[in-house]
Order: structure tokens, then C-alpha cells, then sequence
């Protein structure tokens, strides 16, 4: 866009006709650019080299602006060949990312300067990737930590503190976990006991819910900072499931908090969902993971979810049986028409309609976890959106895992 204020300045400027018309309809925001330009000729300014001076800086400070918003942030579990293939990378594999993303020149961020940018809304640059595990297992710290440190690369482990309290050798121990925190790896959240944390107890009312979910964020916390020193306020949703009253809720507490739906970071994220690229089972040969290392996010300007009567859904977890639900995506059109939507791994039903690109559930939503994933080509690399949907069984109890 900054590259359109620019060209259209140029023809206003040296009035090129025909083409000055063309260029000022794309979009009404160059329209007023334009003529806030103009008013300021008319009435403010006698200099007019001073006006056009300033008008191509600015152009010009917007530039990167063009490049900005592509970090992306990895998630692990398992690095190990001897743990549940759903969520296991190989050691081999693994190695193989981190090789990957060095010798493209990526830049590895720790995940207190990524929540420093996020909150102080600055760009996020390009070629640059967070590495995070859930769970905490000692294989991250067997095989994954020791390719990391060779290199001196950050990274962020997401605990249980149920698990390491216990001293269940699935995972690792305080001590190890300490021993990684003096090196600058950051320790994260991820509740007390690893419940599906959207999930009331039988009989339990939506106050004691919040209340034994503060409970669960807040313990968690308090065992990490009392065991391996204060860390940052950053969350990792068990399951990456998560509700309208759960991100309000560590919105209150102050935390910034990620999910399990793929894509690179994004201007229009909440920084209470964040998205993951997760890797594991069928996921993550070498092609996989450089097309996700290397994506985009969408040039977005508004993605609302839809009921079978087209009206807007404000949570993931659908409150009631939801025939058929829609993604409704509203971008520049030359740039949705370059859109492809998957749901549930298939490809999906989309149509353009008023400036916005619906895709459509073929059917009924089933019970559990589901994704739309979306991407469109840009030179050799991908943008990428996804969007979960979180849907109890029809007779209102919750799916199994």
C-alpha cells in the first residue's frame, strides 16, 4: 500500500491524467491521503519542495512495512523416536529443521523480545522464527537442547508444574529445567495439570470454572517463578483449546498466550490466540517445514465466522449444534481470488460475495477439534490463515481425545 501512496503522489504531482484517475480509485484511503495533500498545498504550505520533500519521506519510512509481520513461531513436543508419533519429531528431524533455518539466515528470537514487540505494537521482521515445546518432556532436553545450545539459540519450554512436581521421568526436572533458565530459555506456562481447561466439571457453575482456571494459571506460575525464577507472562492452551471467557480471562491476568492453529504471526492477531506451526506425526519432512517456515501472514482486513444463518459467531467453541458454519474473509479482491481454503484437511466450498471470500463447511461440523487453513501463492512462498472450531458431541457431552 505504502508503494500505491507513493506512485499516486507521483502522478498528483506531475498530473498524468488518466492515469492519476485510475491510481486515486483504488482505494478511498489514498483518495484522503490525496486530499489532505492538496488542502495542505492550498492553505498551509508556500513551499511546496518542502511539502513533497516530506511526503516521500514518509512514503518512504512506510516501506518496510511492506516486508513486516512474517515471523513465525515453531511448536514441538516429543524429539524422540520412542514417544507417541502424533506429536514426535526424530532427533534427525529435527536437526534437519535447525539446519534448515540456519542456513537460510533465519534469526531465532527469545520469547521476551517477541512479547516486547507484540505489546508495544512494533513491526515483527522477516526470517525470523520462535522455537517453543509443550510439555516439558526430557527428550528437549536430551536432544533437542544440545543442537539448540551449539548454536546459542533461544527458545521456550511450556510446563505443567503438576508433572515436574511429581517427578514423573516423562519429564524433566526442576533442576534440568533451572539448569535451561540460567542459559536464557524461557519457561512458560501451560497450567497445572494439563486439563482441557474449556471444560466444566459436572455441576460446576461458570463462576467456579473461571475460578479453578485462574487457579490453574496462577499455580502453574507461581511454581515456575518460585522453581526456576521469575519468567515471562506467557501462556501455551493445553490442547490449544481456548474460549471467549478463557482469553478474557488471561487478557485480565496480563499474559500473552498462544494456540495450536497454524500460520505465522499477523498484525490482526490477539495476543491472547496466537498462531503455531505445529510439527509432528505426518508433519514436518523438510518440504513441510520450509513452506511454513516461510510463510506469510494474510494481507487481512476483517475475518468474521458465520452460522448456517450467516450470522456472526464471537467464540470457536460453537454453542450449539452448528449446522454448517462459514469463514467470511474480506481483503483487497485481486488478492482473494488468489485463495485457497482447506477444511479438515479438504478442500472447501468458497465463493466470492461483496468484497469478501466465503468458504463453507460442506456439512454438518463434527464433535472435536477443527481447522480451516487457508493460503494463497506469493513468489516462491505462501501466505497463510487458519481459523479452529471447537464442537462438543450432539448430546452436549465432550468428545474423547
Amino acid at each position: 500500500m505504502p508503494l500505491v501512496f507513493g506512485w499516486i503522489y507521483l502522478v498528483r504531482r506531475f498530473r498524468f491524467g488518466a492515469v492519476k484517475l485510475a491510481l486515486y480509485g483504488l482505494s478511498p484511503l489514498n483518495g484522503c491521503f490525496l486530499e489532505l495533500m492538496e488542502i495542505n498545498m492550498r492553505k498551509k504550505y508556500t513551499n511546496r519542495f518542502y511539502l513533497h520533500s516530506l511526503c516521500f519521506l514518509f512514503v518512504w519510512w512506510l516501506l518496510p512495512m511492506e516486508r513486516s509481520f512474517a515471523l513465525v513461531v515453531l511448536q514441538y513436543h516429543h524429539v524422540s523416536t520412542e514417544s507417541p508419533a502424533a506429536t514426535s519429531v526424530s532427533p534427525e528431524r529435527f536437526a534437519q529443521h535447525m539446519d534448515w533455518l540456519e542456513q537460510n539466515q533465519y534469526q531465532i528470537m527469545p520469547m521476551g523480545e517477541l512479547i516486547k514487540l507484540l505489546r508495544e505494537k512494533k513491526e515483527l521482521p522477516d526470517k525470523t522464527a520462535v522455537i517453543t515445546f509443550d510439555d516439558g518432556y526430557t527428550s528437549i532436553y536430551t536432544n533437542a537442547w544440545p543442537v539448540l545450545r551449539k548454536r546459542g539459540w533461544p527458545f521456550s519450554v511450556f510446563v505443567n508444574s503438576q508433572h515436574h512436581d511429581e517427578k514423573n521421568r516423562q519429564y524433566m526436572s526442576w533442576e534440568q529445567l533451572r539448569e535451561m533458565a540460567k542459559t536464557g530459555v524461557t519457561i512458560g506456562n501451560h497450567s497445572v495439570s494439563h486439563a482441557h481447561m474449556i471444560r466444566m466439571n459436572p455441576g460446576e457453575a461458570e463462576t467456579e470454572w473461571l475460578k479453578r482456571s485462574q487457579w490453574e494459571i496462577e499455580q502453574a506460575q507461581s511454581r515456575i517463578d518460585a522453581e526456576v525464577g521469575r519468567q515471562e507472562k506467557v501462556f501455551a492452551y493445553p490442547f490449544g483449546e481456548h474460549n471467549r471467557q478463557l482469553e478474557k480471562l488471561l487478557r485480565k491476568l496480563g499474559y500473552i498466550a498462544f494456540a495450536q492453529h497454524s500460520g505465522p504471526l499477523a498484525p490482526f492477531d490477539d495476543s491472547v490466540v496466537l498462531p503455531r506451526f505445529p510439527f509432528g506425526g505426518n508433519y514436518g519432512d523438510i518440504k513441510d517445514f520450509a513452506l511454513k517456515a516461510s510463510s506469510l501472514p494474510m494481507p487481512l482486513d476483517e475475518v468474521l465466522l458465520l452460522d448456517d444463518k450467516k450470522r456472526p459467531l464471537t467464540d470457536v467453541l460453537l454453542q450449539d449444534k452448528a449446522a454448517k458454519v462459514s469463514l467470511a474473509i474480506k481483503a483487497d479482491e485481486n488478492f482473494l481470488q488468489r485463495i485457497s481454503c482447506f477444511y479438515r484437511g479438504e478442500p472447501a466450498a468458497a465463493a466470492i460475495r461483496d468484497g469478501q471470500l466465503i468458504i463453507s463447511t460442506f456439512g454438518a461440523i463434527p464433535a472435536g477439534r477443527s481447522k480451516f487453513n487457508c493460503t494463497a501463492p506469493e513468489k516462491g512462498r505462501f501466505y497463510w490463515f487458519a481459523k479452529m472450531l471447537i464442537k462438543k458431541n450432539e448430546d452436549g457431552s465432550w468428545y474423547r481425545e
